[in-house]
């Protein structure tokens, strides 16, 4: 499950000539409640959302969605599918009973997973695998016939290694993620991609080498990215983007849980940077669903 955070507005003096409006705090429990905030003409903000009116506020904020997150992630544990890649192939009659009862025997021995060992023994395709994955999941196959194109992926590598997705296509103007996956979709992800960019997210299924494909035909992301691999208290983690923040002077911020990790984003006019917080006690390993 995602959550997704209130706008951290830039506080600003009045000045004579610009446009300001009187708002609250986002925060309840802000002792400054009524102030005024400069709302700065960027198309990065959105002006219905509301805004935290200093780092302090947004920490608190972060900290008490932090302390929520135990037991919504309890309700959002992805079950495994009903039937296994080899048992869908068998169903279609790509695979005889022998042959599937040959791979396991290789996967038994060589500890690779029994599609790896159906591809290596020459007794299913990489293509056949994909579309028995899609099927496991109920998403479609990437159509194939479309031509690949560059995309600047505006999601944090480390989320796309861990969850084994790449972007295929972005369209601005419609904001909307086109995101092919090679083991599994990992709604968590889906969801806070939504959250952090605004972007409607579309999940299909690719094949490993389609997948490396796209990976070198991609641009990087304008964003830094800062990984935590030690585990962090929901206060530690509070107090560290507070600190983030106020370095810098974000004029807009926001967060998700991604299952693995809690991703913040903070976006000022000359920085921008991704904060990954690794959440290790909420998902086993991600491939192995």
């Amino acid at each position: 499950m995602s959550w997704s955070s209130p706008r951290f507005l830039q506080r600003s003096v009045v000045q004579k000539g610009v446009d300001y409006i009187k708002d609250a705090c986002a925060l309840p429990s802000c002792k400054k409640k009524r102030m005024f905030s400069n709302i700065v003409r960027d198309p990065r903000i959105k002006r219905s959302g509301s805004w935290f009116c200093s780092g302090d506020c947004l920490a608190q904020a972060l900290l008490s969605r932090l302390t929520a997150l135990p037991d919504a992630r309890l309700s959002a544990v992805a079950r495994p599918p009903r039937y296994s890649v080899g048992l869908i192939l068998l169903s279609q009659r790509r695979l005889t009973q022998q042959q599937l009862r040959t791979a396991m025997d290789h996967a038994s021995k060589s500890g690779e997973s029994v599609e790896d060992a159906l591809v290596d023994l020459g007794l299913a395709s990489e293509e056949q695998i994909t579309a028995a994955r899609a099927a496991q999941w109920g998403f479609p196959v990437f159509n194939r016939t479309s031509v690949a194109e560059p995309v600047e992926s505006m999601i944090p590598r480390t989320l796309l290694r861990t969850y084994g997705a790449v972007p295929l296509h972005h369209s601005p103007s419609s904001a909307r993620l086109l995101l092919g996956f090679v083991f599994r979709v990992g709604h968590s992800l889906l969801s806070s991609i939504e959250q952090v960019t605004g972007n409607k997210v579309e999940a299909c299924f690719i094949t490993p080498s389609e997948m490396q494909r796209q990976i070198e035909r991609n641009r990087d992301s304008e964003f830094e990215e800062v990984v935590f691999g030690e585990r962090l208290t929901p206060r530690e983690i509070a107090e560290t983007v507070q600190r983030m923040a106020e370095s810098f002077t974000p004029i807009e911020a926001s967060f998700a849980d991604c299952g693995y990790f809690f991703w913040t984003r903070l976006i000022g006019k000359r920085r921008k940077i991704d904060l990954l917080f690794r959440m290790d006690d909420a998902v086993e390993a991600f491939n192995n669903c």
